[in-house]
């Protein structure tokens, strides 16, 4: 009862200092237990990863002994966003092999870099994979709002489009809300955009 008390005040620690970005003292405290669980392990390679020290958490994840599809995700997210495209198809691969069975936030991740690394037949097994399980909607929004996020110009078709797909595809709130910014950069006159930071 004892170690279960100090091990939750431990783990509020770790948290506490990766949300502040202190790995460094967060490392301190997990050195420190005995005892680690996989929210604690989970925590200290979202904060290595987060930080951009991907290779420390790329070396906890290989550390630990109980592994969970969150932090195959966060491992296949985290190289993918640092360009290392490679490596993150090679994780979600190793993920069936494990065992884990991909979920929505899997193939978010991994998609995009099948994209940038050229692996169509690949890409095509997941998009493939991802429809039978019935990821699609969900997937082509948010590629769809992706996409959009990065458009430099955003004119009334693009607005209204990407509102429309939310709005019936049960997301409303997200169309209201997508609707109140564009109401705030475009001019209604004459729908040119006003210039966007």
């Amino acid at each position: 009862m004892i170690w279960f008390w100090f091990g939750s005040v431990r783990v509020g620690i770790i948290e506490l200092y990766v949300t502040c970005g202190r790995v460094g003292d967060a490392q301190k405290v997990f050195d420190e237990m005995s005892k680690r669980d996989v929210i604690v392990w989970n925590l200290m390679i979202r904060g290595f990863c987060k930080s951009g020290n991907v290779d420390t958490g790329l070396c906890l994840f290989r550390k630990m002994g109980e592994r969970n599809v969150i932090l195959w995700n966060l491992m296949i997210s985290c190289l993918a966003q640092c360009g290392r495209d490679s490596e993150a198809l090679g994780f979600f691969n190793e993920t069936w092999e494990q065992g884990f069975e991909p979920d929505e936030a899997t193939v978010v991740s991994v998609l995009p870099a099948c994209v940038r690394f050229g692996d169509v037949d690949d890409g095509k097994w997941i998009y493939s994979y991802a429809d039978s399980k019935g990821f699609c909607k969900k997937l082509y929004l948010d590629v769809a709002s992706s996409v959009f996020e990065r458009m430099a110009w955003k004119d009334f078709v693009s607005w209204n489009s990407l509102i429309s797909g939310y709005a019936f595809n049960g997301r409303g709130v997200l169309g209201i809300n997508l609707l109140k910014e564009m109401m705030q950069v475009l001019n209604p006159f004459d729908h040119i955009p006003k210039k966007m930071n």
